[in-house]
């Protein structure tokens, strides 16, 4: 067997698996160890894949295993690059683990009885912050062949706006990126 090298931070079990949870185990019950059997009653996993499932960790150092010579299993135990146990929440005994999402907050849902609701006449709504573009004004003096520049932040815009203009009218144009900004073409 090769000698343990020491745990890096790729080698962090991920949490909730039996890894992680044998290893906390052993950082809570330092004097215990664990055999297959154990650890499959323990952590209600199948005792056929419970060394596969350490040896890695076993050839990190997190783990140790030793065969009992009387009873010919092998034992696990913490082994010499185990960290020590965090007193954070997620993670806690491997200081380099992912942290755990956080759950969202459940949205209540909204209701409201819409009886009880004022209707209010005679109130100028306020001007909107950006003003719509009029595209349809110019575009359709365009002819097949002509084009215009737009400034490149304009782009999006356009873009987002030819789709359904050809939808509409069947009229087709193209953009494309030139050195002063878009410049839109009809085509067909």
């Amino acid at each position: 067997m090769s000698k343990p090298k020491p745990a890096d931070k790729a080698a962090a079990p991920r949490v909730d698996s039996l890894a992680h949870k044998v290893i906390k185990f052993l950082q809570a019950n330092p004097d215990e160890t664990l055999d297959a059997d154990i650890i499959s009653a323990k952590f209600d996993v199948p005792r056929a894949g419970v060394h596969t499932k350490l040896g890695r960790y076993v050839e990190l150092g997190e783990l140790a295993r030793t065969e009992d010579l009387e009873s010919g299993k092998l034992i696990y135990s913490l082994g010499p690059f185990a960290h020590k146990p965090a007193t954070t929440a997620a993670g806690a005994g491997f200081p380099w683990a992912p942290k755990q999402p956080t759950k969202r907050k459940q949205r209540t849902t909204f209701w409201i009885d819409v009886g009880t609701l004022k209707i209010d006449k005679g109130i100028s709504m306020p001007a909107a912050k950006c003003r719509a573009v009029n595209w349809p004004t110019l575009l359709d003096k365009m002819e097949i062949g002509d084009s215009f520049l737009l400034q490149l932040e304009g782009k999006y815009a356009i873009m987002k706006y030819l789709s359904f203009y050809k939808q509409a009218t069947g009229k087709t144009l193209s953009t494309r990126i030139v050195d002063d900004g878009v410049r839109v073409w009809r085509t067909a």
